[in-house]
């Protein structure tokens, strides 16, 4: 589920910024509390190559397999090729 952070909230500020290169790969458990910031994706004056908090994210959800049906498990065969 999603939950908003309201502005007086004692965990307001709190958050640590994860370092990362360019093509480094995070993941969490989901079940966390994380967030995120939108970056304006501008270059940095000094810098021209880094952008601000430019980044790409994508929402993975894994289970196990056992939990899919025959239906789904042939659904994903065929999505892959």
């Amino acid at each position: 589920d999603w939950c908003p952070l309201r502005q007086k909230d004692p965990m307001q500020g709190s958050g640590q910024l994860v370092l990362a290169q360019a093509g480094d790969l995070i993941l969490w458990d989901s079940r966390t509390i994380h967030g995120g910031v939108l970056g304006t994706g501008e270059t940095d004056r000094e810098d021209s190559n880094k952008a601000q908090l430019a980044r790409l994210s994508v929402p993975v959800c894994m289970t196990p397999r056992s939990w899919a049906d025959e239906e789904v498990l042939r659904e994903r065969r065929n999505a892959f090729e």
